[in-house]
């Protein structure tokens, strides 16, 4: 069994440039993602045998002719994740996220997935019923030694950002979890 989800994977440059707010925040507790994990999730699958793989493999490639490229840009970076007005939740954050306007080539592409999984008979998915904000963690806040910095000490997380790149490809990644945290690595690499 595997662990799935798609994802659109950052090229290089832009991981490096996000990373570089590492030393900005510093003070803040927590795990910052690792350059190599860096990565939009598109639709979370969850766990799926390799009959299943195969079907979403299948559904991934039928998808990538329908879809073209399209760019992202990455305009700010908060704490995460945002409260139901969309605006950043800075009394308990879990996170810090850097986030964008999603294009509306992201928004079809994830309904066509989530569409296109759902239908399948050989699949038993069920898209998330949450918000579809464009956000990348960046990094994991430690709830506990957050929750033990004095309220008006806490930094403030909220830059204005502008990060840009295509997008010519999506990704079927497989996340294996370890006690340092997740492992993720590509399973399929998709054209638009």
């Amino acid at each position: 069994m595997r662990r799935l989800f798609v994802a659109v994977n950052l090229p290089e440059t832009a991981k490096e440039q996000l990373l570089a707010f590492k030393n900005t925040w510093q003070e803040i507790p927590g795990r910052w993602t690792t350059k190599e994990n860096l990565h939009i999730t598109l639709v979370f699958i969850g766990v799926a045998s390799e009959k299943e793989t195969q079907e979403i493999q299948r559904i991934l490639t039928e998808a990538g002719r329908r879809n073209q490229p399209f760019a992202i840009r990455f305009s700010r970076i908060m704490y995460g994740p945002a409260s139901p007005a969309g605006r950043p939740s800075h009394a308990a954050p879990r996170m810090i996220w850097a986030t964008g306007e999603a294009p509306k080539e992201f928004l079809d592409l994830k309904k066509d997935l989530e569409k296109s999984l759902a239908a399948s008979p050989k699949l038993h998915f069920k898209p998330e019923q949450r918000d579809s904000t464009l956000h990348l963690t960046l990094m994991r806040i430690d709830q506990w030694k957050f929750a033990n910095i004095e309220p008006e000490e806490r930094p403030l997380v909220k830059e204005g950002i502008d990060i840009f790149f295509p997008v010519n490809s999506i990704e079927l990644m497989e996340s294996k979890l370890t006690p340092r945290g997740a492992i993720y690595s590509v399973v399929q690499s998709v054209s638009l």
